[in-house]
């Protein structure tokens, strides 16, 4: 974002377990109960919703367990500068995604993000997301990077392997052992105070564990998710020569009391890319989009 120019600012369910996910949740009103658009490709259909009336474009992909509204405290400051769009991320908000089984690639991606960019009839856009979200930014880096301008990304998720992650999706062993968590939790839950108690599990997954997968509609969202978005994967060094070659400029802002994402997760990146910078706010992770507001809304005061 150059906060040296205010009128061009860039700022960074309802499921049932039978697998209605993601549909009816509803909206803030300042969006309008109704998505502007869907976007139907394969096995999903892709809510977005339009916000502010701005001549430049920005997409935006929220975090796990929230949905296109997570964006609003950015969004306000900047409606007159940015025309928003928000996507509701597969199994969340109102989109959804019908075949549990079918991996969404980045092949996919290309196809659903170049029908969003036709509709709106524009050419370029800047691209944000927020922790599970900066996997759908990078794979809009990744499969179409000609039509992105910036790339701005939170917390982000997806530029490394995580053990347990890699555990739980890579393999048909691991997965179908995932599965069972949905109807058997309970060893789980005690595997994974075991290994808590003996230095192998992180608190933050642990929190996790507590927080979204305490219910059997929690398991089969945090299910889907992680196995349907697995072919979402990109190597630090594949992001920064498309970043370099196409002369996209990244931001990458961090919470200081991040226990989930912390700089070491985004160091290969950073690292690689010629055009980057990092903003570390004084933010834990669940409330970092609103530190990131913050930070823009007082650039803009010191420089108006």
């Amino acid at each position: 974002m150059d906060a040296s120019n205010p009128a061009s600012q860039e700022p960074g369910p309802s499921q049932s377990p039978e697998g209605d996910l993601g549909k009816g949740q509803q909206q803030s009103a300042k969006m309008g109960n109704s998505p502007a658009g869907y976007l139907q490709h394969q096995s999903g259909q892709l809510a977005y919703h339009v916000c502010g009336s701005g001549p430049q474009y920005m997409v935006l992909f929220h975090g796990y367990a929230q949905d296109a509204t997570s964006w609003l405290p950015l969004v306000s400051s900047f409606t007159d500068a940015y025309t928003f769009v928000l996507v509701d991320l597969y199994f969340h908000g109102q989109s959804s995604w019908a075949d549990k089984q079918r991996v969404l690639s980045v092949s996919d991606w290309r196809h659903v993000m170049t029908q969003l960019l036709d509709q709106l009839a524009v050419q370029q856009v800047t691209v944000g997301g927020f922790s599970i979200g900066c996997k759908f930014a990078l794979a809009t880096i990744a499969s179409i990077p000609h039509r992105v301008k910036d790339l701005i990304l939170v917390a982000p998720d997806g530029l490394v392997n995580r053990f347990w992650y890699q555990v739980a999706t890579s393999t048909s062993v691991g997965r179908a052992w995932f599965k069972q968590l949905i109807t058997k939790p309970g060893v789980f839950f005690r595997l994974a105070n075991m290994l808590h108690s003996i230095g192998l599990l992180d608190r933050n997954i642990l929190t996790f564990v507590g927080n979204q997968m305490n219910t059997r509609q929690k398991r089969l969202k945090v299910y889907c998710t992680w196995t349907v978005f697995r072919g979402l994967k990109f190597a630090p060094r594949q992001i920064a020569d498309t970043l370099n070659q196409y002369q996209i400029p990244l931001t990458v802002f961090l919470g200081k009391w991040d226990g989930v994402i912390s700089r070491r997760h985004v160091a290969p990146l950073l690292g690689l890319v010629k055009n980057s910078k990092v903003q570390v706010l004084e933010a834990s992770h669940h409330n970092l989009v609103q530190k990131v507001a913050q930070h823009y809304q007082q650039t803009l005061l010191a420089v108006a």
